[in-house]
């Protein structure tokens, strides 16, 4: 049976899979890749800052992640973009006397 749930219970497909199943999973693989620890709201984190850095609005983010409160909650939650990206993103700026310079 085809569920709309990302993570169904192997028993009920309409019901969520248990989170502590989830959480030792994930504990196994991280293990097992000889990778740090992750949680499952590390991982929603990392998806959220990825997708602010790939320019998704705050809104489009809540609609992919289910967040029903919306874009607010998107915004004072998950705040952070990484250093990398400011720094890319500060290059990218450009003011008037360099526009001046240019066509001189």
């Amino acid at each position: 049976m085809v569920s709309d749930l990302l993570f169904p219970s192997p028993f009920d497909s309409s019901v969520p899979r248990d989170h502590s199943a989830i959480r030792s999973r994930l504990a196994v693989a991280c293990k097992t890749l000889e990778v740090k620890h992750v949680t499952p709201h590390g991982l929603r984190s990392f998806f959220v800052t990825s997708a602010r850095e790939s320019g998704l609005t705050d809104a489009e983010i809540a609609m992919l992640i289910g967040d029903k409160s919306g874009p607010a909650l998107i915004a004072s939650t998950y705040g952070d973009v990484r250093p990398e990206h400011l720094v890319r993103q500060a290059l990218r700026i450009r003011f008037r006397n360099d526009e001046a310079k240019l066509t001189e």
